[in-house]
């Protein structure tokens, strides 16, 4: 085995060990490759070693001169000190490169692939694959490659009532439905693409056309407003107001989110508690703590993130499951996902992901990382999706949608 380099000037680029069969490993750029996001040192061929020359040997490379035979030895020690001390600083350099690796790639999916604003309230797949972005700015399709963008048109009767869009959901017709900020609902036919709107029906207040909440069945949908929780009759266009929170809904505060379970309940999460809504009148579980997110995972249990962290909704009860990093952090649930390996991830906003596994309670967190390719572009998460690729999808409220693989990199 033997030093080889590419002068004695010992470029971080240039210098290696030679291991026999003319195979090279060296120590080259540092280097985030896309698709690792691992900081690394090349492993590309360098050039040749020192060669000692018989005039006046010099080092052919670093003109070092050997003025007699019997100091060649020393000449080459001298030289192989050149190579050898930048070599022990870059392995020691090494070391705090290995701060910027990480567990997981992000890709962004944003403005150079065509999505208009970068504050994405929901994410939704359709029936057919597609995945759709609502943001202040217009509903996007995306098909793998690029953003087909749905926007307000006032010229257009047949475009969207409202191009801020504040919720979506999908059914098995194959319909997607869209709520506005201003405008009500909308229903967009995915095999026509034709747009309907439910905007006539609705009154004229604010509070009950500002959308923040959906749920697609097969007879009607469930519209969460600013006002209260309706019942859209899908054929007719009829609505009725079957509750309104006893709190009403703040500026700022979270949106609420609808769930229906495997039992037939439909739960109602809301930032003046959570509500179980039936044949009978609207029931609140558990206390009037602020609720956020709901998720029912494949093993039917029922998780509910809120003001203060990760609870289980059991026998009518709310329990919590995971209350922060620490006594006292901040650790608002916003949205909560399970991946196919049966973690839960979580949106702690505005505090990054943590990945929750419910067999073990381990929790790992991840944080806003801009050293490396692929780390999590932001902390302020308003919505998750795991697509039926079992890929994650990420809503940010400032850097747009992003998509990364559960498992890992």
């Amino acid at each position: 085995m033997k030093l080889v380099g590419r002068g004695c000037q010992a470029e971080a680029h240039g210098f290696g060990i030679d291991i026999g069969g003319g195979r090279k490993v060296g120590f080259g750029h540092g280097t985030s490759a896309p698709g690792s996001g691992r900081t690394s040192v090349a492993t590309r061929p360098v050039g040749p070693g020192h060669a000692v020359g018989t005039r006046d040997r010099r080092c052919l490379h670093c003109n070092t001169l050997s003025p007699a035979a019997p100091t060649v030895r020393a000449t080459l020690t001298a030289c192989l000190r050149i190579v050898l001390v930048p070599l022990l600083a870059l392995a020691a350099l090494a070391v705090p490169a290995r701060a910027a690796t990480r567990d997981f790639y992000f890709e962004r999916i944003g403005s150079e692939r065509g999505l208009t604003q970068s504050s994405v309230g929901a994410i939704a797949q359709d029936s057919l694959g597609f995945i759709w972005v609502g943001t202040q700015g217009g509903l996007h399709r995306y098909d793998g490659e690029r953003y087909r963008v749905y926007r307000h048109d006032p010229e257009d009767a047949a475009s969207l009532p409202d191009s801020f869009v504040t919720a979506l959901a999908a059914d098995e017709r194959p319909v997607l439905w869209i709520g506005t900020y201003s405008q009500y609902v909308a229903q967009l036919d995915l095999r026509t693409g034709r747009i309907r709107r439910y905007v006539d029906s609705t009154p004229d207040r604010r509070a009950d056309r500002q959308v923040l909440a959906l749920l697609a069945e097969r007879d009607a949908v469930w519209v969460a407003t600013v006002a209260g929780l309706d019942r859209l009759d899908a054929a007719t266009g009829t609505r009725r107001r079957v509750f309104a929170p006893p709190a009403p809904y703040r500026p700022g505060q979270p949106n609420p989110q609808l769930l229906r379970d495997r039992a037939g309940h439909l739960w109602y999460a809301t930032a003046a508690g959570l509500f179980v809504v039936d044949s009978k009148a609207p029931a609140r579980v558990g206390d009037a703590s602020a609720a956020y997110s709901l998720h029912e995972d494949r093993q039917g249990r029922l998780w509910l993130g809120g003001e203060h962290g990760l609870e289980r909704v059991r026998d009518g009860r709310r329990v919590p499951v995971w209350l922060g990093d620490a006594p006292g952090a901040p650790a608002q649930v916003r949205a909560i996902v399970q991946a196919p390996d049966g973690r839960l991830w979580l949106s702690v906003y505005p505090h990054g992901l943590r990945r929750f596994d419910p067999s073990t309670g381990a929790v790992a967190a991840l944080r806003e990382d801009h050293a490396v390719v692929g780390g999590l572009p932001e902390d302020s998460f308003n919505t998750l999706l795991v697509d039926r690729g079992g890929m994650l999808w990420l809503g940010g409220q400032f850097r747009g949608a992003a998509v990364g693989d559960p498992h890992g990199a």
